[in-house]
């Protein structure tokens, strides 16, 4: 494929400059979010917990899928905390803690 970017340049400038670059991540994204799912389905845990908003992509629907429960819970380094309604890290905390409950229980392991 093509030559990986510069030194002075990152990924993203080298990927806008370069169509080629964008269209071969582009397949690699896909593929590795492929594969991502193959080999969940492979695992098929009783409770998958997705940390953020890209693994979110990969099941955006909270609930059962197939025979396993999707959670979503916020990353344990966010920081935006107030941008998401939450007065302090700790309230933040709180609600990671709650969610994460909820998925364990749902999923028939609390």
């Amino acid at each position: 494929g093509p030559i990986c970017p510069p030194s002075k340049c990152d990924l993203n400038d080298a990927i806008r400059c370069n169509p080629a670059l964008k269209k071969e991540w582009g397949l690699l994204e896909k593929k590795c979010k492929q594969w991502t799912k193959e080999i969940i389905e492979i695992l098929s845990p009783r409770l998958l917990l997705l940390l953020g908003g890209e693994a979110r992509k990969l099941y955006p629907e909270v609930g059962y899928h197939k025979d396993f429960w999707v959670q979503h819970c916020y990353a344990p380094s966010y920081k935006r905390y107030k941008q998401r309604g939450f007065s302090s890290l700790s309230e933040l905390s709180q609600f990671k803690e709650e969610t994460i409950r909820i998925g364990l229980e749902r999923a028939g392991l609390i």
